[in-house]
C-alpha cells in the first residue's frame, strides 16, 4: 500500500516509534490531537516502520516544511532524529520522552508526563545544544547525551528488551547487580590532543548531558550541555562494597551541585578525545551498545535547538573531581 503525501507547510511532524516502552499506552492519534490543542499548529504523525526507518520519516518532515519535529520514543529514538536535524538551523526539536530511561528528557527537565511534555512543546521556549559524533569499531554515530565505557555500558547493553518492557529502570538495577558481582578493572588512556591521561579503571563516561541518575557521569560538579566540551568522569573501585558506596556518593553529590571527593573518582573536560582501552571494552552511546574501544568523541557546539525549560543558573565554572588518587595514574 503506497503512503499518503504529507501536506505542504506542516508546522508540527512527530516522528511516533511504537516500539518503545510505553507507546503501547498510548495512542498517536490521541497525542496528535493533544499536541495541535496545546500549540494550534498543524500536527503530523510519522509512523516508524520496517519500511520507513527513522531517516525516511525526518526527510518527510523536512520536506513538508516542519518548523518542528518531535522525537516520541527513547533515548536511541532522540539520538538519530538530532543528528538528522542537527544541520538545518530552521527546524527545532521536541520530545515526547516514550522510553525506559528517557535520560535525554530528564536531563533538560522535559516532564516525563506526556502532558507535561507537550505543554513544554506548546510553551516554545527553544535552547541551543551541543551535539558530539562517536567513531567506535562499530561507525561513527551521533551523540546527545553520553559515551559509556566499562561497569556502566555492560550493565546497560546487557539487559534483556522485554525485561525493560516488563521491569522498566528496574531491569537494569538487576543487571547492574549481576556485573558487580564480577567487577573487573582496565587500563584506560585518553588523549585530548592537550594531554594524556592514563589509569586504571572500572568505567569511564564521556558526556555531553546526564540526569543526576546517570551517576557515574557526575564526577564534576555540573554537567552543562552547552558549553562546547564533553566531560570526562573515570570511576575506579576494587570491590563491590566500594563502588556501590562510589555511586551512592556521585548521586548526593550531583545534586548538591559538588563535585566527587572520593579518591577513586576523578573528572577533566575536553573538546575532542580520543579513549583506547586495554582489554578492548564494550561502548554504550545514548543507553545502545555501539562497538568496542579505542573510540574518538568530537563536540559540535550549539549544533542543536531543543524545546526545553530553561535550566537553572549555574554559580561560577564548572569544579572537576580530582585526578589525583586513581590507580596507576599517568598525566603527560
Amino acid at each position: 500500500m503506497q503512503r499518503p503525501e504529507l501536506p505542504l507547510l506542516v508546522s508540527i511532524v512527530v516522528i511516533w516509534n511504537g516500539q518503545a516502552s510505553t507507546a503501547a499506552d498510548l495512542s498517536a492519534e490521541t497525542v496528535q490531537r493533544d499536541l495541535a490543542e496545546a500549540t494550534g499548529g498543524s500536527v503530523t504523525i510519522e509512523q516508524i516502520t520496517e519500511d520507513h526507518d527513522i531517516g525516511a520519516c525526518v526527510k518527510a518532515a523536512i520536506t513538508a516544511g516542519a518548523k518542528t519535529i518531535v522525537a516520541a520514543g527513547g533515548d536511541g529514538t532522540v539520538s538519530a532524529v538530532a543528528a538528522l536535524i542537527s544541520d538545518s538551523d530552521q527546524v527545532q526539536l521536541g520530545v515526547l520522552p516514550l522510553g525506559t530511561s528517557n535520560s535525554f528528557a530528564a536531563a533538560l527537565g522535559i516532564p516525563a508526563e506526556i502532558g507535561g511534555a507537550i505543554e513544554v512543546i506548546a510553551r516554545a521556549d527553544c535552547r541551543p545544544i551541543d551535539l558530539a559524533y562517536v567513531t567506535t569499531t562499530e561507525g561513527r554515530k551521533a551523540m546527545v547525551l553520553h559515551c559509556m565505557i566499562g561497569f556502566h555500558a555492560d550493565a546497560i547493553a546487557n539487559t534483556a528488551t522485554d525485561s525493560k518492557r516488563r521491569w522498566g529502570v528496574l531491569a537494569y538495577a538487576g543487571s547492574a547487580m549481576r556485573e558487580l558481582a564480577n567487577l573487573e578493572s582496565f587500563a584506560v588512556e585518553i588523549d585530548t590532543g592537550e594531554h594524556i591521561v592514563k589509569c586504571s579503571a572500572n568505567a569511564v563516561a564521556a558526556a555531553n548531558l546526564a540526569p543526576i541518575k546517570t551517576v557515574l557521569a557526575h564526577g564534576p560538579s555540573h554537567v552543562l550541555g552547552d558549553d562546547g566540551l564533553i566531560d570526562v568522569t573515570i570511576v575506579a573501585a576494587d570491590s563491590m562494597l566500594e563502588a556501590i558506596a562510589t555511586g551512592v556518593h556521585l548521586y548526593r553529590q550531583a545534586r548538591s551541585g559538588e563535585p566527587a571527593t572520593r579518591a577513586n573518582v576523578g573528572s577533566f573536560s575536553a573538546r575532542t578525545l580520543v579513549i583506547t582501552t586495554d582489554p578492548p571494552q564494550q561502548v554504550l552511546v545514548d543507553g545502545e551498545a555501539f562497538g568496542t574501544t579505542p573510540v574518538t568523541i568530537e563536540n559540535i557546539p550549539h549544533a542543536l535547538r531543543v524545546l526545553a525549560p530553561s535550566p537553572p543558573p549555574v554559580e561560577g565554572p564548572p569544579a572537576e573531581a580530582s585526578l589525583i588518587g586513581l590507580p596507576d595514574l599517568e598525566v603527560q
